[in-house]
C-alpha cells in the first residue's frame, strides 16, 4: 500500500473529524488519506492514524471504499476543536443524521412487520391448509389453538424466512456494495483466538444479566406475570420432538438473519457516522426487537460486543458467536442445574447454585472489560463521536419505532 498525495488543501471535515495539531486528513474519491507533508508529523503527534493514514480503498479513513459504495446519506461533518476534540453537530446536520437514523428505524420496522405480521399471516394459512379436514372447513382460531411446538417452530422458520426475503429485496443495492457500507463487507484483519475467545466470554457475561435479572423477578415482582423459565433453558419449553425444528431455528437461521439485517445492514449503513454510535444504536434497536425486558437485557449487551466485532471484523464472525450464544442458552441452564443437583442441591439451594454461578460468569465477564479497556478506549479515541449525537435519536421515526415496542415490552411484563 502506498501514501496517496493530492494537490489539494487538506479538508477539515470529514467523516472521522480531523487530527489533533492540524493533522488534517485529505478526502480523495476513494477514501480520506493524510497530505504527504505531514505523513511524518502523523506519526508523532496523531497516533490515532498510525498506519491508517497510508491505507486506501475501503481500509482508508473513514472507510470510503468504493465511490458507491455504503448508503446514500452523506457522512456527517463534525468539526474539530483544539487539540481534535469534537464539538456539537450543527443543527443541519443533526438534521441529516436522524434523516439517517429515521431510514434505519423505518427499515427495522417493515422487517418486523414482514416477520411478525405477514410471515406469521402467511405461515398460519398454510398451516390451516394442510390440517384441512375432509370435507371441512378452515378455521384459523383452531389452528392457532392447536399449534404445537413442532408447528410453532415451523412457523417461526417460515416468518423469518419472509423477513429475510424482503431484506434482500429493500437491500439489494447495499447487499450487492463490496465496499464498507455494504451488507456483506470484508474485513483484511485476521480473527485471532484471544480476541474469539473474549468476545464469547464477554456473550455469556451478557446472558448472565438476563439469567439475575430472571432470578430477581422471580423472586421479587414475578407476580407481574411476565413468563420466566425457572433456568431459562430453552429446550424445556417444547417438547421433545420440537427441539430440532426449534434448535435449527433459534440457533441456525435466527442468528444468519438477525446478523444480517442487524449487524450487517444496519450497522453498514451507520458505521459512517461514528462506529460507537452506530453500535450502540444498532444494539438498541436489536433489543428493542426481542419483545420482553429479560430477553431486551441479554440482547442490547449481545448487541454491543456484536457490532464491535461487527466493526472489527466480517460479518461471519458476528453470526459464529451469536449462534454459539444461542446454543449455550439452548443448553447452558439445564446443563448447570443438572451439574448442581449432582452435588445433592435441591430447591431453594439449587436456585442459589445458580445464581453464583451467573453471578461468577457476569464477574469475569467484568474483568475481561478491565483487561481489555486500553484497547476499547483506543476504539473510542478513534471513533471521537460528537457530544450531541445521540440526539439523533430525537427524530419521528426512532421515536415512533422504539416506543412501539417499548410499549409492548412493558404490556408483556404487566400482562
Amino acid at each position: 500500500m502506498f501514501l496517496k498525495a493530492y494537490a489539494a488543501p487538506a479538508v477539515a471535515l470529514s467523516p472521522e473529524g480531523p487530527g489533533p495539531m492540524g493533522c488534517d486528513p485529505v478526502i480523495g474519491p476513494h477514501g480520506v488519506y493524510l497530505k504527504r507533508g505531514v505523513w511524518q508529523a502523523a506519526g508523532q503527534l496523531c497516533p490515532g492514524f498510525g498506519m491508517r493514514g497510508r491505507m486506501k480503498g475501503r481500509h482508508a479513513i473513514g472507510g470510503g471504499g468504493h465511490p458507491r459504495s455504503g448508503p446514500r446519506h452523506a457522512p456527517v461533518p463534525v468539526a474539530s476543536g483544539p487539540w481534535g476534540r469534537r464539538q456539537a453537530l450543527s443543527r443541519q446536520a443533526l438534521s441529516g443524521l436522524r434523516e439517517a437514523v429515521g431510514t434505519q428505524s423505518v427499515f427495522i420496522f417493515l422487517y418486523m412487520v414482514a416477520m411478525q405480521l405477514v410471515g406469521y399471516s402467511v405461515g398460519v394459512i398454510l398451516i390451516a391448509v394442510q390440517g384441512l379436514p375432509a370435507g371441512g372447513g378452515i378455521s384459523f382460531e383452531r389452528t392457532v389453538a392447536n399449534l404445537d411446538g413442532w408447528r410453532m417452530a415451523e412457523l417461526y422458520l417460515l416468518s423469518t424466512t419472509v423477513a429475510f426475503v424482503f431484506m434482500i429485496l429493500y437491500r439489494r443495492r447495499q447487499i450487492a456494495d463490496p465496499g464498507p457500507g455494504g451488507v456483506f463487507r470484508r474485513s483484511s484483519r485476521p480473527m485471532t483466538f484471544p480476541v474469539l475467545l473474549t468476545a464469547l466470554l464477554l456473550v455469556l457475561a451478557a446472558q448472565s444479566l438476563s439469567k439475575l435479572y430472571d432470578f430477581g423477578l422471580i423472586r421479587t415482582v414475578g407476580r407481574l406475570g411476565e413468563t420466566v423459565g425457572e433456568g431459562g433453558d430453552m429446550s424445556l419449553l417444547w417438547p421433545t420432538s420440537a427441539a430440532l425444528p426449534m434448535l435449527l431455528y433459534s440457533c441456525l437461521w435466527g442468528p444468519v438473519v438477525e446478523e444480517t439485517v442487524f449487524r450487517g445492514a444496519v450497522l453498514g449503513a451507520l458505521k459512517r457516522y461514528g462506529r460507537g454510535f452506530a453500535i450502540v444504536t444498532t444494539s438498541f434497536l436489536f433489543a428493542l426487537l426481542h419483545g420482553n425486558l429479560s430477553q431486551s437485557v441479554f440482547a442490547f449487551g449481545l448487541g454491543l460486543v456484536l457490532g464491535f466485532v461487527g466493526c472489527e471484523y466480517s460479518l461471519i464472525w458476528p453470526i459464529g458467536l451469536h449462534v454459539a450464544s444461542n446454543l449455550a442458552a439452548f443448553y447452558l441452564p439445564n446443563l448447570v442445574r443438572q451439574s448442581l443437583a449432582g452435588y445433592g442441591l435441591r430447591g431453594a439451594a439449587l436456585q442459589t447454585g445458580a445464581v453464583c454461578f451467573w453471578a461468577l460468569i457476569a464477574v469475569l465477564g467484568a474483568l475481561v472489560l478491565v483487561c481489555w479497556r486500553h484497547r476499547l478506549a483506543a476504539f473510542l479515541r478513534a471513533d471521537r463521536s460528537a457530544p450531541n449525537i445521540y440526539a439523533s435519536w430525537g427524530g419521528f421515526w426512532f421515536l415512533l419505532v422504539s416506543g412501539v415496542q417499548a410499549v409492548l415490552i412493558v404490556w408483556r411484563l404487566v400482562h
